[in-house]
Parts: structure tokens; sequence; C-alpha cells
């Protein structure tokens, strides 16, 4: 038998925040569609799968796009922000099981996030969820050059908890956010949309889970095991 603790690989576990901490997906999409409305123009639901998970330029510049192109990313990003800001502190909740795993995690491994939104819009959302203080590090778009699904956000929080990707998982909602973390050679799992994930994201992730509430230390072991083993299945 092992010693206790002895053979344990996982050294951190980071977390995405949109959508798989706080629900705030929904919140996005109405005032996105308010906003592109009030211009005259429609922002769908195809519209919202679409930047599901990526960072704020992949939504900001398809909706000025939309918009035909004639104002600027900044001025767009400000309003829409701060539309959302207003809306928060009576919409915004944890998603189901997030805070009990959160409390299960924190102190026993190190815990990172790593968010597609800006860093202001980030930590109200913790704030306002009651997970300021979970976090050891916390990296968002204004930290990187390259949002999901490029691997920047998920290395650069590897880096800054100084451990390496191979005793790292990583947990995600969307597809942008299961290829960012394959790209980072983490452990994948994934708690997917409603909408799920398509084949070939699936192909990617270690362990697929319908709660939050069932990813504890074993599971993550484990999860480790497989990406090594190349087990995908």
């Amino acid at each position: 038998m092992k010693p206790p603790g002895s053979a344990r690989r996982l050294r951190a576990l980071v977390f995405d925040l949109d959508g798989l901490l706080v629900d705030s997906e929904p919140i996005w999409h109405r005032v996105r569609s308010a906003y592109a409305s009030a211009h005259g123009v429609a922002w769908t639901d195809a519209d919202r799968r679409a930047v599901l998970g990526g960072d704020s330029l992949l939504w900001l510049s398809r909706l000025r796009e939309r918009m035909g192109g004639q104002r600027e990313l900044a001025e767009i990003e400000s309003e829409v922000e701060q539309l959302v800001a207003e809306a928060y502190p009576a919409q915004l909740r944890p998603m189901p099981g997030a805070q009990a795993l959160l409390e299960r995690m924190a102190g026993r491994i190190p815990l990172a996030l790593a968010t597609g939104s800006r860093r202001r819009m980030a930590l109200l959302a913790l704030r306002l969820s009651g997970f300021e203080q979970v976090f050891d590090v916390v990296c968002s778009a204004d930290d990187v050059a390259r949002g999901k699904p490029a691997p920047d956000l998920y290395e650069l929080a590897l880096q800054r908890l100084g451990v390496a990707p191979r005793h790292a998982v990583g947990v995600e909602d969307s597809s942008n956010g299961v290829r960012a973390l394959s790209a980072a050679g983490m452990g994948v799992v994934a708690v997917p949309a409603a909408e799920g994930l398509d084949a070939a994201v699936r192909a990617l992730v270690h362990a697929q889970l319908d709660h939050l509430s069932h990813i504890d230390l074993p599971l993550l072991e484990q999860v480790l095991e497989r990406r090594d083993l190349g087990d995908l299945s």
C-alpha cells in the first residue's frame, strides 16, 4: 500500500469561471442580445454558442461585425460590460455544486482560475458569489495575448503556481475551454453546458461529468492517469 499522500501526483486544480462556477452566460447573452437589438442588429443563440468559452475579443469581434464594423471594440466592450456589471448583483448565482466543491478543495490543493473574462468582471463575479478568497491565482483575459482555445491562460496559471502540466487538472464547460486545456497538456475534466460537446472535443476529455459534485481528489488522480495512458474514452 502506498503511504498516505506520498503518491499524489495532483498538484494544481484550475477552473474556468463563466458557465462553470457562476451562472453568468445567460446574463451575458441577454445583455449582448439587447445591446445588438438597440443598434438594429441581431445576436442569436448561434452567436452565443460560437463564442462560448472564448475570450472577450471573440465575442467583441463578432458583435462589431454584426454592427457593421463602424464602432471601436473598446467602446463596445465598455458599454456591454457596464450593462453586465449592473445586472450581476441581482441576477448572478453560483452554479449548482460550485460552492461545496471549492470548499472541499480549498486548502487541500492549490487552486487557480483561468477565465476569458476581463479581470474587473471576473473579480466582481467572484466577490458576488463568495469565491473571492478561494483562489491562489487568478488569470484573466488582461493577462494574455491569446484567449481560449489557445492554451495561454492555463499555461500562465500553472507558471504562477509553479506546477508542471503533468501535475495539473483543469475543469471546463465549453469546447473552446477544453481545447485550451488539451493544448496546455493538462488533465481535462468537462462539465459541459446543456448542448454538450461535439465528438472531436469529447475526444480530448479525460472525464466528462454531469455535475460539479462528482469531482473529488481520487477522480482527479484518475484523470492524470488517463491522460498519461492516452485513454481518452
